[in-house]
């Protein structure tokens, strides 16, 4: 390794007036104005370097002192490595595995889908220790600080992570919401104050639900031949999924829900629970409102926007199977079985497109 006297061209006894003219004379050869080489800037920045440490007497001492305890090291080890210390030509020396971030990443991809958030993090952290510009992890630590409602280490995370990934635009997107101020705490319900929810959203979504519901009694139009909806009416097919629309925009807009890029909470696994929630809606909305509520009691409350969309989803369902049972009892049922896939539908999109604005 090169010492400072090396990259002068100096002997280590060389006086303060060597070490100018020696700094002088290279640097005029270095300078980035006048080599245009691709090693002269590296070369100048140590030579600058050198002369800095050298041109002051206490900061050359302290360097002369490293020098002579490096040599003296050099020197033992040398001393005490003899024949008897060299292992044997045909034994192998064992080399240390190398770190299977591989299986930590799925590991911990594993923890966050079966909502393990102390484990996942335990994990994040692992990862971390040996590869510290490791994107996912900073993700995954983003995600488990945001369902615990503390945005700034959230910020935090996803700016290294966006930071060693640049072109993550998952990254990019949850780290300018949280900087925009749009992220919403997801808190335990109890939690959420009520000067903290935007009434007005609200209230322009319960007048959009009154003004469709009366479109069931004044506008029916067309019919299904299926036997499961055999009550409804092409109608009954708007109403719902532009009452779920209204819905899916009204939520986040007014505070209680997060955006839907947020409440995915996810930085490292490829789905999400908004997405299985969804995705089983499509076959049964009750099945994947107990599924919702299960995991949210699992994880002490954690993810709670999705919780919060489920149970609207649910109350407009059976605001819906209580105005139907004023026709019949059979169009209550199956207004109460599969109205919330239509709604659960038109939330998910305006849900989407609320998140798109600003």
């Amino acid at each position: 390794m090169a010492t400072h006297y090396d990259v002068l061209g100096l002997a280590p006894t060389a006086n303060a007036k060597e070490i100018r003219a020696a700094f002088r004379s290279l640097a005029r050869q270095l300078h980035p104005d006048v080599n245009q080489e691709n090693q002269a800037v590296d070369r100048f920045i140590q030579v600058k370097e050198a002369y800095e440490v050298l041109s002051d007497a206490t900061r050359r001492k302290n360097y002369d002192e490293v020098l002579k305890l490096r040599s003296a090291a050099a020197e033992q080890k040398e001393a005490g490595s003899g024949s008897s210390s060299r292992p044997p030509v045909n034994q192998k020396v064992s080399k240390p595995e190398p770190y299977p971030l591989r299986d930590k990443m799925s590991l911990l991809t594993k923890h966050l889908s079966r909502m393990d958030y102390g484990l996942a993090e335990e994990t994040a952290a692992e990862i971390l220790r040996h590869d510290s510009r490791n994107a996912l992890a900073y993700a995954a630590l983003g995600d488990l600080a945001r369902v615990k409602g503390d945005l700034v280490g959230a910020t935090k995370h996803y700016s290294y992570a966006l930071q060693f990934d640049p072109s993550n635009s998952l990254y990019e997107r949850k780290y300018m919401e949280l900087m925009s101020g749009s992220g919403v705490a997801q808190k335990v319900g109890k939690d959420l104050r009520p000067d903290d929810i935007k009434v007005v959203p609200l209230g322009v979504a319960s007048f959009v639900v009154l003004m469709l519901t009366s479109l069931l009694f004044l506008a029916p139009f067309g019919s299904f031949e299926f036997s499961a909806i055999s009550t409804w009416t092409f109608t009954n097919f708007f109403v719902y999924l532009l009452s779920g629309f209204a819905l899916g925009v009204a939520l986040p807009r007014s505070g209680i829900v997060d955006s839907f890029i947020l409440s995915q909470s996810r930085g490292v696994a490829k789905t999400s629970d908004a997405g299985i929630f969804f995705g089983i809606c499509g076959l049964n909305f009750w099945l994947a409102l107990s599924l919702v509520i299960i995991k949210a009691i699992r994880s002490n409350w954690q993810n709670i926007s999705l919780l919060r969309m489920a149970c609207g989803i649910g109350f407009l369902a059976g605001f819906y199977s209580i105005v139907a049972l004023s026709t019949s009892t059979l169009a209550g049922f199956q207004a109460f079985l599969w109205s919330p896939g239509f709604i659960a539908l038109g939330s998910l999109m305006g849900w989407r497109i609320t998140s798109e604005l600003p």
